[in-house]
C-alpha cells in the first residue's frame, strides 16, 4: 500500500477528531440539551481522552484546559505517527 494513502487517511482521522474535540469545546459554551443525542456522541467520543488529562490538572480552576491540552498531545501524536509512516514504509 502507498505510504502517502496511509498517511493521508490518518491525518484525516486526526483532522476529524480534532474538530470534534472543538466541536464539545463549542457545545459547552451553548446551552444545549445534555440529553441531545449531538451532545451525546460527542461527549461519548471525547471524555474517555479528556477525563485522564484533568485528573492531572490542579482542582478549582475556573476554566477546562484539558480540550487545550488533548488538541495539543493530538498535533504532536499527529507529527509522531506520519513521520513514523514515511520512515517505516
Amino acid at each position: 500500500m502507498n505510504p502517502s494513502f496511509i498517511a493521508y487517511v490518518v491525518n484525516i482521522a486526526f483532522e476529524v477528531y480534532l474538530f470534534i474535540v472543538l466541536a464539545r469545546v463549542l457545545l459547552s459554551w451553548i446551552r444545549m440539551n445534555p440529553y441531545g443525542k449531538i451532545y451525546q456522541f460527542v461527549f461519548s467520543l471525547t471524555e474517555p481522552l479528556l477525563a485522564p488529562i484533568r485528573r492531572f490538572m490542579p482542582k478549582g480552576m475556573m476554566l477546562d484546559f484539558s480540550p487545550m491540552i488533548l488538541m495539543f498531545l493530538l498535533i504532536l501524536l499527529r507529527k509522531v505517527v506520519l513521520m513514523l509512516i514515511f520512515n517505516i514504509l
